[in-house]
């Protein structure tokens, strides 16, 4: 498993799912300041109806573009 500590230190949390959303937030909590990010749309509203604020919509999919984006 990864630290507290260690994800106080990242600079984006990425979620693939909704699911990787409940997982991620049944160990941790997503520290102030750590820019949160969706792959898709769904997972985006997900994340708003779980109480987290703005967060960067990556497209779905296109996994190029996506490594252009957080690169």
């Amino acid at each position: 498993l990864i630290s507290a500590e260690e994800i106080a230190k990242s600079d984006l949390i990425l979620f693939t799912s909704p699911s990787s959303v409940d997982a991620f937030t049944n160990v941790y909590q997503v520290p102030h300041g750590v820019q949160i990010a969706a792959i898709g749309s769904y997972t985006a509203k997900y994340l708003k109806r779980k109480g987290f604020g703005k967060c960067l919509v990556l497209p779905r999919s296109d996994f190029k573009k996506i490594g252009e984006i957080l690169c």
